[in-house]
């Protein structure tokens, strides 16, 4: 059984093109502190848009 919080989740791929940014612009920004999830050991990243959205306004240089 899929919970919503996984069905909210999206790959890299679905974020760089939300984002309009590159794979490793979301590299980079994960190692800064950009959530994610990973739901299994060895599993690929997983993010939710909405907290990724806020981290980087809480995160932008002014």
């Amino acid at each position: 059984m899929i919970s919503l919080v996984q069905q909210r989740l999206i790959t890299v791929t679905e974020l760089c093109s939300a984002l309009q940014t590159s794979r490793r612009n979301i590299e980079l920004l994960r190692k800064q502190g950009l959530p994610f999830y990973q739901l299994s050991a060895g599993g690929h990243p997983r993010f939710d848009l909405d907290e990724v959205k806020a981290w980087m306004k809480r995160n932008t240089i002014k």
